[in-house]
């Protein structure tokens, strides 16, 4: 609150939000003497919170003014752009969504994006949007074209992905660029700026600040839009499946069980060449999310005043039904899960996930609210009543892959979505997952 109400904007809320989880840290180091068995509550009840917000309160002041001169200045300079020749502004536009990917580069463009399309200017959200639907879709064609260059987690990821970003969700394109940022990065960059500048060309606009394709109807030119997104989208592929081709014969081939971490622990877990994952090994159609769900991990009318109320609740319960040992640690990447791009989906439902190394088994728990939470974003804008959550453990095999992503499938399909919100007892959920009727 402190950032924004400084004029600090996006950037001061970023940075308020590292500040303080970097004091946070600091003060588990101050305060490790103190014995975790006495001074555990009054440490994170008031010593963490109260002496937290002193600090990082105090940093923010001194540094808000500069924060919020150095704001007003990238938001004029886009505002400005907004009349530029349209090639100019799509390759800014298309670099800058492209560069972090929801980081503070992406977010400058996609804030100054909102806040022309309140004042009706439907044209500089166009490309915003094609430049970042681009590179989800790129990595999904890229393992199209080069699968001996991928590993089958990474393919796994990389079809995920089409479905990820045809709804505005660039995140699934993070793992890849990550693992090789010098390479990856700018051939994101190349197929967003291509479909920013012919989307700015032929003069196309959306009326809708998210939503991806699902938001059609709100687009003067759909058909058009979607070709140059997936133009630009195919010409990212084709630069990742040679860059991973290349890396993959230079270094004597691809490890098969080398994992991607879409959860966002930063790191992959590669598997020792002897070693076959089993879960991972298995055919995508035939893994189940029944085959981590049992009835005990299923509960109603849970109440929850907030999303990060019902997010502590679920790692508490995680820890009640023996799926992990640290209710805190769990909950903490779910929040950092979160602050990354929010897992609300559509119609109420959310999937929140962790990975963590208290988790001990892979494991799914599906909560319904007593009470929607209005406070999670998802797509349609839509209270959030029904919590379909997914809880990794550190060293995983990949298999959480597959249950994402035939999860996602599953909320596809309305007949679902309806059955869920139907079943009366823990049996029907878990007899839903396990034998779904899919009429629609």
């Amino acid at each position: 609150m402190i950032a924004f109400v400084n004029g600090t904007g996006f950037l001061g809320g970023i940075a308020r939000g590292y500040i303080a989880g970097g004091v946070i840290l600091l003060l588990q180091k101050a305060f490790k003497p103190l014995p975790d068995k006495e001074f555990r509550g009054l440490k994170a009840i008031f010593l963490y919170p109260v002496v937290g917000a002193l600090i990082a309160g105090t940093i923010m002041w001194y540094i808000s003014t500069p924060m919020a001169d150095l704001n007003r200045g990238m938001m004029t300079f886009l505002k400005g752009m907004q009349t530029a020749d349209p090639i100019l502004l799509g390759l800014i536009i298309g670099v800058m969504c492209a560069a972090d990917m929801g980081g503070p580069i992406n977010k400058a463009a996609y804030i100054t994006g909102t806040a022309l399309l309140a004042q009706g200017n439907f044209y500089f959200m166009a490309g915003i949007s094609a430049a970042c639907i681009a590179p989800p879709l790129a990595t999904g064609f890229a393992v199209l074209m080069n699968k001996k260059a991928y590993t089958r987690d990474e393919r796994s990821a990389g079809y995920v992905n089409f479905l990820l970003g045809s709804t505005h969700i660039t995140e699934g394109a993070i793992p890849f660029a990550a693992k090789n940022p010098l390479l990856n990065i700018p051939s994101f960059m190349v197929g967003s700026a291509i479909a920013a500048i012919l989307t700015y060309v032929t003069r196309i606009t959306v009326h809708a600040p998210h939503g991806g394709f699902l938001v059609l109807g709100l687009v003067n030119k759909p058909f058009l839009w979607v070709l140059w997104i997936v133009l630009g989208a195919l010409v990212s592929g084709v630069l990742l499946a040679l860059i991973a081709g290349h890396s993959a014969k230079k270094h004597g081939g691809v490890v098969e069980a080398a994992g991607v971490d879409i959860f966002g622990t930063g790191a992959d877990t590669p598997a020792a060449p002897e070693e076959k994952p089993a879960a991972a090994a298995a055919d995508p159609a035939t893994v189940n999310p029944a085959d981590i769900l049992n009835t005990e991990q299923v509960e109603f009318d849970v109440t929850a005043t907030s999303r990060d109320d019902a997010l502590h609740q679920l790692a508490q319960m995680a820890v009640a039904k023996g799926i992990a040992t640290d209710a805190e640690a769990v909950y903490q990447k779910y929040l950092k899960r979160e602050q990354e791009n929010s897992t609300g989906m559509e119609q109420g439902i959310a999937i929140p996930h962790a990975q963590d190394a208290s988790i001990q088994r892979s494991a799914m728990l599906v909560v319904r609210l007593s009470q929607p939470v209005t406070d999670w974003p998802s797509f349609d804008k839509q209270p959030i009543d029904t919590l379909i959550s997914f809880l990794i453990p550190a060293e995983d095999n990949g298999a959480h892959l597959h249950f994402l992503s035939n999860t996602a499938k599953l909320l596809t399909h309305q007949s679902f979505i309806r059955d869920l919100k139907a079943a009366k007892t823990p049996l029907d959920v878990v007899q839903l997952f396990r034998h779904p009727h899919l009429d629609d």
